[in-house]
């Protein structure tokens, strides 16, 4: 089964996509087609964006969506995780960066020696 907003494989009956959050209906559930009357053709425009879960939604009495909440919660928060991870990344390179110049510095300090 794939999403028809990002194109992603997901799992089969899902009820909302994991990779871009949009609500999923079933074909048995979507709306029938209205036919319409071919539009002038326009710009190429960007693809659509990829929205959130509105709460319009959810059904009433329960969303009946725990377990695709809880795989966007265990997203999350892997994606906070490696958030933590580049940032540490990013601090160790500082030092090293750091590091660099102060060798640079010092062989500067060197050659003005040298050349005196």
């Amino acid at each position: 089964m794939f999403c028809r907003a990002c194109g992603k494989e997901i799992e089969e009956g899902s009820k909302v996509c994991r990779f871009c959050g949009k609500v999923l209906v079933k074909q048995e559930e979507a709306p029938a087609p209205v036919a319409e009357t071919p539009a002038p053709e326009a710009p190429a425009a960007e693809p659509p964006k990829a929205e959130a879960p509105t709460q319009e939604a959810k059904p009433a009495g329960g969303n009946g969506n725990e377990n695709a909440i809880k795989t966007l919660e265990a997203e999350i928060d892997r994606l906070n995780s490696e958030i933590k991870d580049l940032e540490q990344s990013i601090e160790q390179i500082k030092t090293d960066m750091q590091t660099k110049q102060d060798q640079i510095d010092s062989i500067r300090d060197t050659i003005k020696i040298l050349q005196k």
